[in-house]
């Protein structure tokens, strides 16, 4: 098993993003890979989204990629000249692609990601592939907290079951080997928008 390291910081916060990179170089030097996996979902029809859940919601999906990978690319590009190459992959949602009822802070973070990866992809390259990996709903704690929220979870559910053309919810295990594969394997991959939904994005998603 290779050494493990943890190193902890919030995502949304520029000087404890900027410590955590530091600490990461003198643990383990360069990295050649990240994975902006940080994320956080408010449920909220738009009448009722309060100003400090929207910017909690932005702060944490999308500056907090954006921060984490402006100070990562900084240690990866001093690498790359030493012929080591990096890659980014930031964990997107369905919801970078279409609009959910209820989920406006939600879906406007993710789909900012959109346009941070293939900007920064257009950026970076030919030294740093970025690419965007966008899952369907994934069984997770988050997505059980928020089937939780409607007082039937059982029912709340079978109802995001049934959204799914694949008629299942994914794994973790499912999005952890897509991500490893753009990370590491996708070489020609860069500024790539990758869906991982089980088939949402195709059939839409339903108001009910």
């Amino acid at each position: 098993m290779p050494p493990h390291h943890e190193v902890i910081c919030d995502v949304s916060d520029p000087a404890e993003v900027t410590y955590a990179a530091q600490a990461i170089e003198e643990l383990v030097g360069a990295p050649f890979g990240l994975v902006n996996s940080a994320g956080i979902c408010i449920p909220a029809a738009l009448e009722s989204l309060s100003y400090q859940n929207w910017l909690e919601t932005v702060n944490v999906n999308l500056t907090g990629t954006f921060l984490v990978s402006q100070a990562i690319a900084l240690l990866m590009l001093r690498a790359a000249t030493a012929g080591a190459p990096g890659s980014i992959v930031n964990i997107g949602s369905e919801a970078s692609l279409i609009g959910m009822p209820g989920y406006v802070a939600y879906c406007a973070s993710k789909a900012g990601l959109t346009g941070l990866t293939k900007s920064m992809a257009a950026e970076l390259a030919p030294n740093i592939r970025v690419n965007l990996l966008c899952p369907g709903p994934v069984d997770t704690p988050m997505l059980r907290a928020e089937m939780a929220l409607s007082g039937d979870f059982e029912q709340a559910w079978a109802q995001e079951t049934a959204r799914v053309p694949l008629q299942r919810i994914g794994t973790a295990a499912e999005t952890a080997a897509a991500a490893v594969w753009l990370l590491s394997s996708a070489s020609f991959a860069t500024g790539t928008i990758m869906s991982l939904d089980g088939g949402t994005t195709v059939a839409g998603y339903a108001s009910a």
